[in-house]
Parts: C-alpha cells; sequence; structure tokens
C-alpha cells in the first residue's frame, strides 16, 4: 500500500460530499458512478473500495463480485448513506448477501443511531487503509 492510500468511492453523486467527509486523512479519493468505470478504477489500482446500495442503480452487489474477482486481497467496505424506500429485510437480505461475496463490513450510515455506525465506518476504513 502506498503512503497515500488510494479510496475509490463508487457512490451516486448525492453521496459524495458525505462519504468524503469520512475518509481518514492522508487518503487521497477518487469518485466514481458507474459500475464501468470503478471496475477500469480498480484495475488502474485503488486501496480500498467503499461501495454504496445504491450506487449505479443498485449494482453495490455487482461491483462487489467484479472487485474480488479481479483482486480478491482488495477491501471493500459496503454502506448505505441516506434512507432509502427499500424495507428492513430487504437491506438485511443485502448486508448478508455483501459479506456472503466477502466485504470487510456493511454499515447503515442513515440509520437512527447514525453516530455509532459513522465511527464504525471510519474505524473500518482506518483498519482496511493498514
Amino acid at each position: 500500500m502506498s503512503p497515500h492510500p488510494l479510496v475509490l468511492l463508487a457512490c451516486e453523486p448525492s453521496e459524495t460530499e458525505v462519504l468524503r467527509a469520512l475518509v481518514p486523512a492522508g487518503a487521497s479519493v477518487v469518485t466514481v458512478d458507474s459500475k464501468e468505470r470503478a471496475v477500469e478504477r480498480i484495475r488502474e489500482g485503488v486501496d480500498a473500495v467503499v461501495c454504496t446500495l445504491d450506487f449505479d442503480d443498485s449494482r453495490m452487489l455487482e461491483l462487489v463480485r467484479e472487485a474480488h474477482a479481479q483482486r480478491p486481497d482488495l477491501p471493500v467496505l459496503c454502506c448505505r448513506v441516506f434512507g432509502t424506500s427499500i424495507s428492513d429485510i430487504t437491506l438485511r437480505g443485502a448486508a448478508t448477501a455483501a459479506f456472503s461475496l466477502g466485504v470487510a463490513a456493511f454499515l447503515d450510515l442513515a440509520s437512527p443511531a447514525l453516530g455509532s455506525d459513522v465511527m464504525e465506518f471510519v474505524a473500518a476504513l482506518v483498519r482496511l487503509l493498514g
């Protein structure tokens, strides 16, 4: 890993500002809003990926699968940034599927307990970036 790790934010444009603010100091950030561009950027080299539930019309799991097919050791953190109209059962299903594909964490930043999940998110990224 480089002295200044590169974090790929695979998210909707409306989510970018929130996620950028949570990336630890010293890390560089690149953002993408399509699965195809995310896959290209992973090939070019990143140290970690943060992918949101709403990324590219809900293609989060597709990106996780593709990222780990290319680089099985690549740390991927998934999250929901804003509340969406999905049910709790669907959200739990998405989290379960993400874990089955090997993500390091799945956090719901839109939950009522926002403070604790934000701190978990930051802590998870710090761990992933070493």
